[in-house]
């Protein structure tokens, strides 16, 4: 379910069309954060938006989290219910003070709309399962409200180095080893990105069961 509200159109109610988590993070982490993406979409709804049914509005929210570093000792464990419990306050009339440099994330609908005010918990359902609750409010007024279930569909870690190496340094493996169990999370080496700037990615992806 994802509740979504904006100015001149009802209220919504939208099914989620897709919502999963991920981790990911540069070696050395900066601050020994990592960063939790999680994102979750609506099913796109066409609603009207005046008295003229020709007059109507494509209403597809998109909720993520692309700027919420997290501190690597909030992971619970190192296989998939690290994540559980996990959870996330933002306003920023207070961010400085909470540890935020900048708002979490965005709603995006048309166009993104950072956070001014939200809250996420995460909790894990089994497997790669997880319950997603978020609520809260943006730079532009638009309120949302979210209680889904997702997926915890990758981990990553990629070197710091520009241009990346042809393979894994000892210092990523035991990083990724250390945090993440490798029979849950299967590592493969693969390059990721183009142009003069390459960057290899150490994934992880979670098993099945």
């Amino acid at each position: 379910m994802f509740e979504f509200v904006m100015d001149d159109v009802p209220p919504q109610t939208l099914e989620v069309a897709k919502a999963e988590i991920s981790l990911y993070a540069q070696v050395p982490p900066w601050r020994d954060r990592i960063s939790l993406y999680v994102e979750v979409i609506a099913k796109p709804q066409t609603v009207t938006v005046g008295e003229d049914e020709d007059d109507s509005y494509q209403i597809e929210p998109r909720f993520y989290t692309e700027w919420l570093d997290i501190r690597v000792d909030q992971l619970r464990g190192r296989g998939l219910d690290l994540l559980d419990g996990y959870q996330m306050a933002y306003d920023v009339a207070t961010e400085q003070e909470d540890g935020y440099d900048q708002f979490p994330g965005a709603v995006y609908q048309d166009m993104h709309a950072g956070f001014t005010r939200a809250t996420m918990k995460l909790t894990h359902l089994g497997g790669a399962g997880y319950r997603i609750e978020a609520e809260g409010e943006t730079e532009f007024g638009w309120r949302f409200r979210i209680d889904t279930q997702g997926v915890l569909a990758q981990v990553s870690a990629k070197s710091g180095q520009e241009g990346g190496d042809a393979e894994p340094s000892a210092e990523i493996e035991d990083w990724f080893a250390r945090l993440y169990d490798p029979r849950v999370f299967p590592p493969s080496w693969v390059r990721n990105g183009g142009g003069d700037n390459h960057w290899y990615v150490f994934k992880g992806l979670p098993s099945a069961d």
